[in-house]
């Protein structure tokens, strides 16, 4: 693994088999509009997104690529796989607004419970239970259930 300096003083990692190749381009950071992932983008023109020209050394040619572990910056090849947007927007984590901690989950204090929720090609799978971790717990499996290898694993903060 190699690290790849972008502006702001961050850096992208790559796989060794890829270093040389993309270190013919300066790199910088870019925010796309859902303000929260970083990821890498080259300056020259056209410019393009680091993680999309190792995928097409990889021989992806999906329209979205996902990064597994949701950070934009791991470009190693074992973290990048194609996606289409119902996968890649399964596998986003938690929203800014997220007040419990876990993805899809919250306390419903009409009825002292906590609600998980998940949607899945277009239906929503909701259900009250008694404790946060049992919430959290019946969120995971259905994730699991549903989206297969793009449910988030993500640990509650």
């Amino acid at each position: 693994m190699k690290r790849i300096p972008l502006t702001k003083g961050k850096e992208a990692l790559v796989d060794n088999q890829d270093y040389k190749y993309l270190m013919q381009w300066k790199w910088h950071t870019c925010r796309p509009s859902d303000g929260k992932t970083l990821y890498a983008r080259r300056s020259s023109r056209p410019q393009v997104k680091m993680h999309r020209l190792i995928a097409q050394r990889m021989g992806i040619a999906a329209p979205l690529i996902d990064h597994q572990d949701q950070n934009g910056l791991n470009n190693q090849r074992r973290n990048l796989r194609p996606a289409t947007p119902s996968q890649s927007s399964s596998n986003r984590g938690k929203l800014r607004n997220n007040t419990s901690g876990a993805t899809g989950v919250h306390e419903r204090p009409d009825c002292q419970k906590w609600q998980a929720r998940i949607m899945h090609r277009g239906k929503c799978h909701t259900r009250l239970l008694d404790t946060f971790d049992r919430a959290v717990a019946w969120r995971h499996a259905k994730a699991e259930q549903c989206q297969g290898p793009y449910a988030p694993d993500e640990a509650i903060t």
